[in-house]
């Protein structure tokens, strides 16, 4: 499912995708995170309507808060379809250039036009500089672990793991 022909044909949908990761083609279960993936023009409407509603929220704590154009809400909230959780990026200010990459970021979780649900939590320096992201990584469902054979399950053991993704029917969008 992550070849290049079912994706394209799905990119015109939005469409649900799954990540898991796995080892020596075994997945670890229960470890999955959904997402939603949309058209482009889609994800752009949608990521101005997040914004657009954290925005006053924000403003309330960082009077002089710029939010990026970055919106990375797309994960969905386990056992739900109607939630999606992600972040936001913010600057506390716009840079002399009058542009903000983002240094910080606003987690949150929204229903599927953007809406925030529940209370966002703001994440400081999830950037240095004009460096990559260190966002906390998205937490999949908790899983009871097993022993394995050889000797008990270790976490660390994950830190190798590969992610593999797969395209999953169409998304909320298309039965209407």
């Amino acid at each position: 499912m992550s070849d290049s022909k079912p994706l394209g044909a799905l990119s015109g949908h939005p469409y649900y995708r799954v990540g898991y990761p796995w080892r020596d083609g075994t997945v670890d279960p229960g470890s999955g995170v959904a997402s939603l993936v949309r058209p482009f023009e889609e994800k752009e409407r949608f990521g101005e309507d997040v914004r657009e509603n954290v925005a006053p929220w924000l403003r309330e704590s960082h009077p002089d808060a710029v939010l990026s154009t970055y919106t990375g809400v797309r994960r969905l909230v386990p056992g739900r379809v109607d939630r999606l959780k992600g972040d936001t990026l913010f600057c506390d200010r716009p840079d002399e250039r009058k542009r903000c990459l983002g240094r910080h970021a606003v987690a949150v979780t929204t229903d599927l036009k953007g809406k925030p649900v529940g209370e966002p939590k703001v994440i400081r320096d999830a950037r240095i500089g004009n460096g990559s992201l260190r966002l906390p990584p998205p937490r999949a469902p908790e899983v009871v672990a097993r022993p394995r054979e050889g000797g008990p399950y270790r976490p660390e053991e994950r830190q190798g793991a590969r992610r593999r993704r797969c395209g999953v029917g169409p998304g909320p969008h298309t039965a209407q």
